[in-house]
């Protein structure tokens, strides 16, 4: 039976407001007249792209594109979807000279060039500079002028389906969701939906990732589409300054020349990373802080004293943010040593696991997108460069945008399931009416627990990763039994079960990986394995269950495959032994 709840009608329904969401919605607006951007806070102010750490991969059209490209596949561990990487960096280049166009914020040189400079892992490919805020204000003012209707503060909570089942064996065809501060419940029909909501990060504390629970990407495994590379959700990201303070821009500071020392004032890296040391990637760097501590070397801590004032004048206008918390702090990064750790937990901001994409952006279910890193990010790998996430944004929110509009304008509408809407309607507003059980926050406390401790997220083996997966077993059931005194804590109580079920879905992944790859690192099998592992684990939800498949990578036809197809030792290994 059609339907009610006042549907708002929709040609292409983007969820998320990011760089991914708005470059969806420019893109979808330039082919289908009504688009519509639905955002949990506010476009320009929320999620990561905002204050994302002032760098994006930049191509050129005069670089050597076959050299990045193989820069990529290699620091991604082979496990990149090589026709993305090609795809990637070509249309990048068309994606910069939009930007360009529309006036964006980037840093350039007494010649008005941009400056582009080396960052995280970085030796051919090279990253522009900007101000997050200021590159998203932008954006928001180009997607107002274009005519994009923005629904904003409204958190979407469960997609539609034309058959009105999840997993779906049909199309989705919209969404629902509330505003907590009208305590209006929301119905979308729409012709094709992307889902652009950001990364899985959980609630960090007073970092700009809060907001971002995996809703997207939970929503849409709940609705059947496949997951991807979930495996390598669990990892970690060098945020923590002084032993309490959380501050992003790692990359900007490791492209500059920052030195990490250990207590002995030793400059470790050199052990793990012999050629880009204190620029190696994330995999190193963290994994290399943690096996130092553990071994009586910590802390650890960050050394930016050989600056020059301009650098930190640069900083200051690429990543305010951090150079806030520096100054809130009482940090003098230009006088002295800061102690310096990672985060650890199931928290992915580059799209190394989620939604499985093709090259137009189509997930597995029709009517259904995803951009930016709500999806699985193909070019990534285990992880390639610094900067790529950001130029994936803006390369798969265009291309997810142009083929939602085509395949809603191919449509002459919709139905939704009455029983459907009603059903989520319930779901979403029931912690509302419980008087017993938990409060959200108890459930986001209980899976960094189970996660975050070195010898379960960082070092794994088959017997911990079971036993965390007990314990999230435990979480996943009493997120069954939330309770929200308002629409307010409403929010979170629909985002606690979405982070809880990623969780389990990144250890389900976790234990299948029998071998040591980028984040993931397994004692029971302690090497990357390029003989057995070079293919992907795809998770999907059939009746009730979650499945488990691996599909080969086609590294035969690939460009880029590795010098030698055997077994090679993981830079940074520890073991407890148990």
């Amino acid at each position: 039976m059609a339907v009610s709840e006042n549907p708002l009608d929709v040609d292409v329904l983007v969820i998320g407001g990011g760089l991914a969401g708005t470059w969806a919605a420019l893109r979808a607006k330039d082919l289908a007249d009504n688009v519509v951007l639905v955002e949990k806070a506010k476009v320009s102010r929320s999620g990561c792209s905002s204050f994302a750490a002032g760098v994006m991969l930049c191509p050129f059209p005069e670089d050597n594109l076959t050299e990045w490209a193989e820069e990529l596949v290699e620091r991604g561990e082979y496990l990149c979807d090589q026709d993305w990487v090609e795809l990637l960096l070509h249309e990048q280049v068309e994606r910069i000279k939009d930007m360009e166009r529309m006036g964006f914020p980037f840093e350039r040189d007494d010649a008005g060039k941009i400056i582009r400079i080396v960052g995280r892992a970085h030796i051919r490919t090279r990253m522009l500079m900007f101000h997050g805020k200021k590159l998203m204000e932008a954006m928001r003012q180009e997607i107002l002028k274009k005519g994009v209707r923005l629904v904003e503060r409204t958190m979407i909570t469960g997609l539609l389906t034309s058959d009105g089942k999840h997993p779906t064996q049909g199309e989705v065809v919209g969404a629902v969701g509330f505003n907590p501060r009208t305590e209006e419940f929301q119905t979308f029909r729409a012709k094709a939906v992307i889902v652009a909501t950001g990364p899985a990060c959980g609630k960090v504390g007073g970092g700009y990732t809060d907001a971002n629970t995996g809703d997207g990407t939970a929503m849409a495994f709940r609705a059947g589409t496949e997951l991807i590379g979930m495996e390598f959700c669990i990892r970690g990201d060098p945020t923590i300054w002084a032993n309490k303070h959380l501050a992003y821009g790692i990359n900007m500071i490791q492209g500059h020349g920052a030195t990490f020392l250990n207590a002995k004032g030793e400059r470790f890296m050199e052990k793990y990373a012999p050629v880009l040391k204190e620029r190696a990637r994330k995999i190193e760097i963290c994994t290399a802080m943690c096996k130092e501590v553990l071994e009586g070397r910590g802390p650890i801590y960050c050394d930016m004293r050989h600056f020059p004032p301009e650098t930190f004048e640069r900083f200051r206008k690429v990543i305010p943010h951090t150079m806030r918390v520096f100054d809130a702090a009482g940090i003098d990064p230009s006088a002295q040593l800061i102690e310096y750790a990672p985060r650890w937990g199931v928290y992915v901001v580059s799209g190394e696991g989620g939604i499985k994409i093709n090259l137009d952006c189509e997930t597995n279910v029709p009517g259904l997108y995803a951009a930016g890193t709500g999806g699985w990010n193909p070019t990534q790998g285990t992880y390639s460069v610094g900067g790529n996430n950001l130029a994936f944004c803006c390369v798969s929110g265009f291309r997810a945008g142009e083929r939602a509009a085509k395949f809603a304008l191919d449509k002459n509408g919709v139905a939704l399931q009455a029983d459907q809407v009603r059903a989520l309607k319930e779901a979403t507003l029931a912690p509302l009416n419980r008087k017993d059980g938990c409060v959200p926050d108890e459930i986001f406390e209980r899976i960094q627990r189970a996660a975050i401790p070195a010898r379960f997220g960082v070092f794994k083996s088959e017997a911990r990763i079971k036993h965390v997966l007990s314990e999230l077993n435990k979480v996943k059931r009493e997120s069954s039994r939330l309770t929200a005194t308002n629409y307010h804590e409403l929010v979170k109580a629909n985002e606690a079960p979405n982070y809880a079920l990623l969780s389990e879905l990144t250890f389900r992944a976790a234990i299948e990986r029998k071998e040591s790859r980028g984040f993931h690192f397994r004692e029971d099998y302690a090497e990357r394995d390029d003989v057995s592992w070079l293919k992907w684990i795809i998770l999907k939800l059939q009746k009730g269950k979650v499945q488990v498949s691996f599909e080969p990578i086609p590294i035969d036809r690939y460009p880029f495959q590795p010098a030698r197809f055997e077994k090679h030792p993981y830079p940074v290994p520890f073991f407890f032994g148990q």
